[in-house]
């Protein structure tokens, strides 16, 4: 019934767009999505494309309210998705980074994309065999990231402008950067922890540092994983921009390096990777961002994004006090994906305590993550300690 509805709608849109009447097939759910459908064109002008892709809001009968001043409206992540399509149309068109915006009906929370065809992504390529294949595929995310943030360098009004056009963004209630360091200090309260001489003077200059990115802003896809990517006919595209915003461009970049923060597909990479996937995306940005051809300031923002999914993960351990005990933090461990939240928990600590100590900066936010680390793993059991290395890279 939905599809139908979808059929409907979507024929209205694309008649809108090409000025005459297109006639589409029966709908069919994409990847398992029930709000994104692919339909063949059967009938239209030369102009028209073989077959679109159409994406709902996520939404429930009733809730979808363009005009809702509410954050948490479905209209707010469609109307985003339609303003970075258009965005990215307007400024980065040759370099063919996402499907392109065909249309859409604001009202109806409708909008119709290029159908890029079948192809793999790189989730798929890290859960097989071939590690050189998802090796390549990592690599040329980052790079493609780069680029992302090269060309939308400085050009924050004039994405604003057409996401304002589509309705009026209220600003966030809860800014997550000022929630960092109060889920720290809750965290080493909570654990029993003395926090590292200095800890107060780096929050501060690592919350100036988020909030005033300088050079650093871009456009942030906000969750550029592996199952968000398509590889067709050679190029690989980035799907799903939900959760854009301008922002410290390193909090997309150091995606590699992290682990991907936002992501169910977390296992470890081989050591030498993340400095690869970094090299190809510093590579890219330095096009559009010069600054990040020096080296203490691009050391620095990558300890800043680090610090940032690091303090971020310490919400979820402030978040889940109720599986608390007080001699075992986070009593029950949970599955996500194709790992734990224990196992993230240890490989993000670690990884960011490694960072600071290798640039040289943020050090006691650092250390207070080593002391964190130490007691978690003095209380949780040692599968905590074994999150495994991606399958594609287990036999080499």
């Amino acid at each position: 019934m939905w599809a139908d509805e979808t059929q409907t709608m979507a024929e209205k849109v694309l008649t809108g767009t090409f000025g005459r009447p297109i006639r589409l097939g029966a709908g069919t759910n994409l990847g398992g999505r029930e709000h994104v459908f692919r339909f063949e064109v059967l009938d239209g002008p030369a102009t028209a494309p073989p077959s679109v892709v159409v994406k709902r809001a996520r939404t429930w009968p009733g809730a979808y309210n363009p005009a809702s001043t509410d954050p948490s409206n479905p209209a707010w992540s469609l109307l985003n998705e339609w303003a970075s399509l258009q965005f990215l149309t307007d400024v980065a068109s040759d370099v063919e980074l996402a499907p392109r915006l065909i249309g859409g009906d604001k009202e109806a929370g409708l909008i119709v994309i290029e159908d890029l065809g079948s192809g793999d992504r790189p989730d798929q390529l890290l859960l097989g065999r071939d590690a050189g294949a998802a090796e390549t595929a990592m690599v040329e995310m980052a790079a493609k990231l780069g680029t992302l943030h090269a060309r939308t360098s400085g050009q924050q009004r004039a994405f604003e402008h057409i996401r304002d056009e589509l309705g009026r963004r209220p600003p966030p209630e809860d800014d997550p950067i000022m929630a960092l360091a109060p889920s720290l200090h809750a965290t080493v309260d909570l654990l029993g922890l003395t926090p590292a001489l200095g800890l107060n003077d780096e929050l501060r200059a690592l919350t100036a540092a988020l909030q005033n990115p300088g050079p650093f802003l871009a456009f942030n896809h906000g969750d550029p994983c592996p199952d968000n990517w398509l590889r067709v006919d050679g190029k690989l595209r980035l799907l799903d921009f939900e959760r854009v915003q301008f922002r410290h461009a390193l909090l997309d970049g150091v995606y590699g390096r992290i682990h991907f923060p936002s992501c169910w597909c977390v296992n470890r990479s081989p050591a030498h990777l993340p400095p690869r996937m970094e090299a190809a995306y510093r590579t890219e940005l330095r096009k559009g961002c010069p600054e990040a051809g020096d080296e203490t300031l691009f050391g620095r923002a990558v300890v800043v994004a680090c610090a940032f999914w690091a303090l971020d993960m310490c919400g979820w351990i402030v978040q889940r006090r109720m599986w608390y005990e007080p001699a075992a933090p986070m009593q029950r461990d949970q599955v996500w994906g194709i790992s734990t939240l224990r196992q993230r928990a240890l490989v993000r600590s670690d990884i960011f305590v490694r960072t600071t100590q290798d640039f040289g900066y943020l050090e006691a936010i650092g250390a207070t993550f080593a002391a964190l680390a130490a007691k978690l793993r003095a209380v949780w059991p040692p599968e905590a300690d074994a999150m495994p290395l991606y399958p594609a890279f287990r036999e080499v």
